[in-house]
């Protein structure tokens, strides 16, 4: 997955969105996924990957027909919000071990002891 910056935004027919990044990448943006992220405007950044989907005639049957398209995975509608979600994993990972920390200490457990603890948390 990569991550892109994405500069101008348009909306399509189907009520999805087309977002072009600051290097003319083109990513498609769910519709909802747009509104989740507070339908931003100006820059705003996602991550994506190519997706492929089946082509569908008129009546929305598959043609059989397959195409790659560049899908975002998650949008963000700032830096501040793309860090943190970038982060989380590792905020919590750190959360676990503080709190593992916190019991070893109110229970006594020696350098040893507590530095064992905390290796297997990892």
């Amino acid at each position: 997955m990569k991550r892109f910056t994405i500069v101008s935004v348009n909306k399509t027919a189907a009520g999805n969105y087309s977002g072009y990044s600051s290097m003319g990448e083109r990513v498609h943006i769910y519709g909802k996924q747009y509104e989740n992220a507070g339908s931003p405007t100006g820059t705003f950044y996602v991550t994506a990957e190519p997706v492929e989907y089946d082509e569908t005639d008129d009546k929305d049957q598959p043609t059989g027909v397959k195409f790659v398209r560049l899908t975002a995975r998650g949008v963000f509608a700032n830096a501040a919000a793309y860090a943190d979600a970038a982060t989380a994993d590792m905020a919590l990972d750190i959360a676990v071990l503080a709190a593992r920390k916190k019991i070893g200490l109110a229970n006594k457990l020696d350098d040893a002891e507590l530095s064992r603890l905390l290796a297997q948390s990892i």
